[in-house]
């Protein structure tokens, strides 16, 4: 960054800021080096949407005070830092219980409770759908954020819906232009659905007849190729479209995967209340250090009850407990010994 002509002032506070943002950084656990101002700077040249210009006089966009702009970079790290560490999963599965904001999947032979958010994005028959068209014994794909307990649900699709989306994701879609506006392109695919596709001023627009063109010279009824790519949002960016063919890209072989760290550990011990019993799925939910977990556990399961062998129907609402589980790929907490004590103790 250019600190030339800045007041005292100013540098200041960006020394103040630095400090403040080291600090947090490292309660954070998040390394502030190299890495994150090199991934700021990845996004930043990657990024379809591009920022509002800062005030280069006084660091700040217009809109923000001196405050601001410690509380907005701030976050803007840590969210991006936060962004790169997320871990999902997709999964195949059948739908055992739907609750007003969550689901129990049994996926293989074990049940996977995943909550709903506000984001959370459910297609059927080829298109966006609501929630309330899937039913209990449906079976599904799901998008999984294992990096959260409870895991999240980020998407949910029936297989062909799923498969339809996924190739409309990674390889090139031709269809004719049906609506184009400041923020979507929408076509009609050559298999005859429609995809809403999300246009920036990024979006690459190849005409024959027009070399320098936008979205907005997009006419309805137009040929088209189109060639998307999924954002953290999970909406689907338009990144080129031509009405010349384009040509599927060569899949690249996978690099590793590093291991992200996760908010509970492999294995280890958890001690808490149980607050709620669900059997026939064959799962607990308890409440430690103020969070809600959901608990599985199979016919390996050792159970015990003031230190004498039990079985998972001696467990009750309110009960103290303490347990050894493993962590599974999905994100599910499998108990492997649950001890569970009839009185509170001190």
């Amino acid at each position: 960054m250019n600190v030339n002509g800045l007041g005292t002032g100013d540098r200041e506070i960006g020394r103040r800021f630095t400090i403040e943002l080291h600090k947090v950084m490292k309660i954070s656990g998040i390394q502030l080096g190299g890495r994150v101002f090199r991934l700021i700077a990845k996004v930043r040249q990657s990024s379809p949407i591009r920022l509002a210009p800062v005030n280069k006089r006084s660091l700040v966009h217009p809109l923000f005070g001196k405050f601001s702009l410690r509380v907005a970079f701030l976050c803007l790290t840590v969210g991006i830092a936060s962004l790169a560490g997320a871990e999902t999963k997709i999964v195949e599965g059948t739908i055992a219980q739907i609750n007003e904001k969550s689901m129990i999947l049994t996926v293989g032979t074990q049940p996977l409770a995943v909550e709903e958010g506000f984001e959370t994005r459910f297609w059927s028959g080829k298109s966006e759908a609501k929630r309330d068209i899937f039913k209990v014994g449906d079976r599904i794909f799901a998008r999984i954020k294992t990096d959260a307990d409870p895991p999240q649900l980020r998407e949910l699709a029936d297989k062909t819906t799923w498969d339809w989306l996924d190739h409309i994701r990674k390889e090139p879609q031709e269809g004719t232009v049906e609506k184009v506006d400041d923020k979507f392109v929408i076509l009609k695919l050559s298999d005859g659905s429609t995809f809403k596709y999300r246009a920036t001023a990024k979006t690459q627009v190849q005409l024959k007849d027009k070399p320098t063109a936008s979205t907005t010279d997009l006419a309805v009824g137009q040929h088209v190729w189109a060639k998307g790519r999924t954002l953290p949002t999970l909406d689907t960016w338009l990144v080129t479209v031509t009405d010349t063919p384009m040509a599927a890209p060569i899949r690249k072989t996978p690099g590793h995967k590093r291991e992200k760290s996760k908010p509970l550990a492999a294995s280890g011990k958890l001690t808490g209340t149980i607050i709620a019993l669900l059997k026939p799925m064959k799962m607990f939910d308890v409440i430690v250090e103020l969070k809600t977990l959901h608990i599985t556990y199979d016919i390996d399961t050792k159970f015990y009850l003031d230190g004498k062998a039990a079985f998972a129907d001696d467990m009750r609402r309110n009960m103290e407990f303490s347990l050894t589980y493993r962590r599974d790929k999905f994100g599910r907490i499998l108990a492997s010994k649950v001890e569970l004590f009839s009185r509170p103790r001190t």
